[in-house]
């Protein structure tokens, strides 16, 4: 769910709010809350100045405590020996008191996250399908899909925008099949949800991720194809 989508959505899963879902669900309604929702995704740095202006920071004047010296004290310590353990020259694991207040907490982020370098590949995606005909299609129509892929150019103008850059990311890079299996299901629906015969039907996807590794020695870059998921838009079509 995206858009006003998901705020109707998120409406209907309480009790107290799902009269309010169903009138967000009214397609008038449903159509005037995209509009609005997409012109204020668009329009951020404007609404920042309208927000600016209403709602001004302003300074917070904090007085420590004893209390509070002692639990910033903890805390300091919980972050810098969680994060002391993760260096490589640290092979011990932390103590079972620090890992647990860091986790319960939510403080057990590392700081290497963009250390000690940058990232060292390029990605794009290939999505090609199958047809019950058995004719091949682009499902994924920034790239191309023929047997050549011949790498682009430039990567950002294969992605509609940042967050489809990170999400399909995260589909790539994540362990749970679950991200991918939701992105197969989506593309089913997106093909099949249009009146089609039935041969035309989408019947199978790849998801793939080609990469390129960067490197020092101004050679051309190693070129990986690799497969990431399978999907089947109906049964009959799964894997034996």
């Amino acid at each position: 769910y995206t858009h006003w989508y998901a705020m109707a959505f998120l409406f209907s899963q309480r009790w107290p709010f799902k009269p309010l879902a169903w009138l967000m669900r009214l397609p008038p309604l449903m159509w005037l809350g995209n509009r609005v929702y997409g012109w204020v995704a668009e329009h951020r740095s404007f609404m920042g100045d309208i927000t600016q202006r209403f709602l001004p920071y302003r300074p917070v004047r904090v007085k420590a405590t004893v209390a509070g010296s002692l639990i910033a004290l903890l805390l300091f310590y919980v972050v810098t020996r969680f994060n002391l353990h993760g260096l490589p020259q640290v092979p011990r694991a932390a103590p079972q008191h620090v890992d647990k207040v860091a986790r319960i907490l939510r403080l057990d982020q590392r700081w290497d996250m963009f250390a000690p370098y940058p990232l060292t590949t390029s990605s794009y995606v290939l999505i090609p399908g199958t047809l019950r005909n058995g004719e091949q299609v682009d499902l994924y129509e920034l790239t191309s899909s023929h047997p050549g892929w011949q790498p682009p150019e430039r990567y950002f103008p294969l992605y509609d925008g940042y967050r489809w850059r990170k999400y399909l990311g995260r589909v790539d890079s994540h362990r749970n099949n679950t991200v991918r299996s939701a992105l197969g299901s989506y593309y089913c629906r997106q093909w099949n949800n249009q009146p089609r015969s039935r041969d035309t039907q989408l019947a199978t996807l790849e998801i793939f991720f080609v990469r390129a590794r960067t490197n020092t020695q101004d050679r051309p870059k190693q070129i990986d194809r690799n497969r990431v998921w399978r999907h089947w838009c109906f049964a009959e079509f799964a894997d034996p």
